[in-house]
């Protein structure tokens, strides 16, 4: 067990409020804006490793390297980094309360559809974003996207995402990484990726939090890699057949295993399902007209056009 510091930096070290392969999280205070602060602290036996600990720094420090320029309200914010007497961390934005899409991505515990429509619309702008300032997650799942109290969302852990520079691959963990229930075609080929990858494991995570099951039938690990490389998604109305078609058409179409074919942007995802709460009847939120009008301003082919005429 790690003991737990006191203090770090500036920062206050309250207690532990998660453990994982990556690090522990620790509730923190910021006495200089008097806000409280999760702070991540890598793990020591992993930096000292003979092996392995070069790459588990570059890894832990590339979290606050990718994450760390982008600000946007579905994105978790990242604050500060630095070492302390050995000790590495990284400050980021707390969210109290919250729980992961995990918790929502089995058969007995479903969102409304309508609310998965607006996580989804929400996730997809948010990397949309993310894809904008060349910066590639890779590793969207469940477990690293958190729920607010009120909801809301938050794409977080960085830690594998890939910054598209030339000027940036030497300080960027490279080769196979993320979780192969969520990885993309290309990703477990080892092929080049891009901000499509995403978008794929976005479409993994929809399909769950519309079925409470993996698109890919498989019963074991090497079959699950097969399939997702081989095989056609089961469709959705076999287990759903109270969806709308339009909605099976937007799951599907982000789960193409040819790109080209594939969404494009995470904002043509979201344009998508803005349109498709014309639709839905009671719906609960909807996604606000300043969201929309917004959204629009995003698409190319309103580039130049005055507010006026949106």
């Amino acid at each position: 067990m790690e003991d737990i510091p006191e203090r770090l930096g500036k920062y206050d070290v309250l207690r532990e409020i998660d453990r994982g392969n990556m690090g522990i999280v620790y509730l923190g205070h910021d006495p200089y804006t008097d806000r409280p602060v999760a702070i991540k602290v890598a793990l020591s036996e992993l930096l000292t490793d003979p092996d392995q600990g070069k790459k588990y720094r570059k890894m832990f420090f590339n979290e606050a390297h990718a994450a760390g320029s982008l600000t946007h309200p579905n994105i978790i914010s990242i604050y500060d980094a630095g070492v302390e007497d050995e000790t590495c961390y990284i400050v980021m934005e707390h969210i109290d309360g919250g729980k992961t899409l995990k918790s929502y991505t089995k058969e007995d515990d479903l969102l409304p559809l309508e609310k998965v429509v607006e996580i989804i619309f929400k996730c997809a702008r948010a990397l949309d974003y993310a894809h904008e300032r060349k910066v590639i997650h890779r590793d969207i799942k469940p477990s690293n996207i958190l729920l607010t109290k009120n909801m809301d969302i938050k794409i977080g852990d960085f830690s594998i995402a890939h910054v598209n520079k030339p000027d940036d691959t030497q300080t960027q963990p490279m080769g196979i990484m993320g979780s192969p229930r969520y990885m993309s075609p290309e990703q477990l080929r080892d092929d080049k990726i891009g901000h499509q990858t995403d978008l794929f494991s976005l479409g993994v995570i929809m399909y769950e939090l519309l079925t409470g099951r993996h698109p890919f039938k498989a019963e074991t690990f090497s079959r699950l890699i097969k399939s997702v490389l081989n095989d056609d998604p089961v469709p959705l109305g076999e287990f759903r057949p109270d969806l709308p078609r339009a909605l099976e058409g937007i799951v599907m179409k982000t789960l193409y295993k040819d790109t080209a074919r594939r969404y494009q942007r995470g904002m043509d995802i979201a344009s998508d399902l803005s349109n498709l709460f014309d639709v839905l009847e009671g719906e609960g939120e909807k996604i606000s007209i300043e969201e929309k009008f917004n959204l629009i301003k995003e698409l190319e082919f309103f580039t130049g056009f005055p507010e006026e005429e949106l």
